[in-house]
């Protein structure tokens, strides 16, 4: 097992995405490369920590974990890095055969990207709503 453990543990390094993983009671034990990145902070800073001990330093700042934990449920959000970076936040729990919370595991995906699109889109279908209505009106006899 100890074999497949190293493997996942090299996959999750090599995602895009940060992942977060925490305890039942959101101590957190494992972030990945990719989160540590978007989040400015190192693996030391947090991993062995409480969730809810890092938001009283200031730390985080609403957090999905206690969210997920509390809810019990799926939950999304959007928050930014300390870059001003906008992600999409997704906490999951986690359960055990007997349906209890045993972890949950937040995705943080760098959105950034998908903002960009999505004006250069707008700005394209401003330009086609002036282009359009001035075609129909020149090919009409």
């Amino acid at each position: 097992m100890l074999q497949h453990e190293c493997v996942y543990k090299i996959a999750l390094d090599h995602l895009y995405d940060g992942v977060f993983i925490t305890d039942n009671e959101c101590k957190i034990l494992y972030v990945n490369e990719a989160y540590t990145k978007m989040s400015g902070l190192k693996y030391e800073d947090v991993v062995g920590h409480y969730v809810d001990d890092l938001e009283a330093k200031g730390i985080f700042k609403n957090s999905t974990s206690p969210h997920v934990r509390r809810e019990n449920k799926i939950i999304s959000s959007i928050g930014k890095a300390k870059d001003g970076v906008e992600m999409l936040i997704t906490g999951k729990p986690i359960y055990d055969e007997n349906n209890e919370l045993i972890y949950v595991v937040v995705n943080q995906r760098d959105i950034s990207d998908l903002e960009i699109m999505r004006q250069k889109l707008i700005v394209t279908e401003n330009k086609m709503a002036v282009v359009v209505p001035s075609r129909i009106l020149c090919n009409v006899r």
